[in-house]
């Protein structure tokens, strides 16, 4: 059981920690408003990360799996969602780090799960997860909510470590130049993973 344990941590932590977009716009939302506003994003995705993976293991991993068009629609969705976050992160005004500005609109819960289920990788990954890790167990009722629980923990871990590097480079985003910068870089790498969505 230990070994399956170790094994699910490292399977969620490579999922949650690699760059996407999920992980992209907190580290934007870190940078730009502060760790304590971007841990709501966070949390959002995380929860919501959980939830796809217990759909997963409650059979829409097989529907991914078996019917490509609702992959196809499901990444078509996800990709215009994302690409008019990424514009948004983009053409974000440049704002005063202040306290009093921190938090205006940084991206909330809401933001967080929505981006999380409209993520085809969320899926795939967790139907991956669900099919090592919980599918044909003698103990799936055991496997699932402790898989769950795992990616839950993981994901805010991984997601949270973006939010924290944001921060820190935030103290160095104190111009309106770096800031526009720092939100055009982030805008085009939130882009650079919609293309490469289409591509693996």
């Amino acid at each position: 059981m230990e070994s399956l344990v170790l094994s699910m941590i490292v399977f969620a932590f490579a999922g949650a920690a690699t760059p996407g977009p999920v992980n992209i716009i907190a580290a934007a939302s870190g940078a730009q408003y502060g760790l304590r506003k971007a841990s709501v994003y966070v949390v959002g995705a995380s929860v919501s990360y959980a939830i796809v993976v217990l759909l997963s293991g409650l059979t829409i991993g097989s529907l991914l799996l078996t019917l490509p068009a609702f992959t196809f629609y499901l990444k078509l969705v996800g990709s215009a969602f994302l690409i008019y976050l990424a514009y948004k992160i983009a053409t974000a005004s440049p704002e005063p780090l202040k306290a009093t500005n921190i938090g205006q609109h940084a991206p909330g819960f809401g933001k967080g799960a929505l981006t999380q289920v409209l993520n085809p990788k969320a899926w795939l990954y967790a139907s991956s997860g669900v099919s090592l890790f919980v599918a044909g167990s003698s103990t799936e009722d055991l496997h699932l909510p402790l898989f769950v629980t795992i990616s839950l923990v993981v994901c805010l871990f991984g997601v949270g470590i973006w939010a924290c590097f944001g921060q820190a480079i935030g103290q160095w985003l104190n111009s309106a130049q770096r800031q526009r910068a720092f939100n055009w870089t982030m805008g085009l790498l939130l882009t650079a993973t919609v293309i490469g969505m289409w591509w693996s």
